[in-house]
């Protein structure tokens, strides 16, 4: 209910506030391609993509598949779907903090898409092999730990990538390509 609140706040900030100074002023001439870097547009859409397919592989296929295939109750299948959301809105800020500190940006972007990717049949392996609650928990929690260090420094790069004036047209490019070559239409 409060959060309908942001957005009668955010229409004030931006009719009644003035705007920041920027002391040169944006070039707008030119072709598009002098204001978009193809390689990072690129680099941010598999980035984007590879993070896309992992929440939606973790945290919304996974209780389906644990009640079809495997044969857990609905509830339990909710609760670990639960566990891998918590994950996410704890450990990703002070992931991000944490990489931002210390300059590891980049390096903790390799092993966010790296042990998903390595992990994800060792852990489909040991679901099929128990149905013991603790064990998926678990499972599922080490399947998402990398991607919840990784996405404060992911976000942080992403947005660094692009200059000021290409990010208003770069990120949403970027998002809906990611979106459409990860999860392709809804159905």
């Amino acid at each position: 209910m409060l959060g309908l609140l942001i957005g009668p706040l955010g229409w004030y900030i931006r009719r009644c506030l003035p705007e920041t100074h920027e002391a040169h002023p944006t070039q707008r001439e030119g072709r598009l391609r002098d204001h978009i870097d193809l390689r990072h547009t690129l680099l941010a859409t598999g980035l984007m993509a590879s993070a896309t397919i992992g929440i939606y592989l973790f945290i919304f296929y996974m209780p389906a598949y644990l009640t079809v295939t495997l044969g857990y109750p609905q509830r339990s299948a909710l609760a670990i779907a639960c566990v891998a959301s918590a994950c996410l809105a704890v450990i990703t800020p002070l992931a991000g903090r944490f990489a931002d500190r210390h300059g590891l940006r980049k390096k903790l972007l390799a092993w966010t898409i790296t042990l998903p990717v390595l992990l994800a049949w060792p852990a489909f392996y040991l679901l099929g092999l128990s149905t013991n609650l603790w064990v998926a928990m678990l499972v599922i929690a080490l399947l998402v730990l990398p991607g919840c260090i990784g996405s404060g420094a992911f976000f942080a790069l992403i947005m660094e990538a692009f200059p000021k004036i290409a990010a208003r047209s770069a990120l949403p490019s970027v998002t809906a390509s990611a979106l459409l070559c990860s999860a392709g239409s809804p159905r």
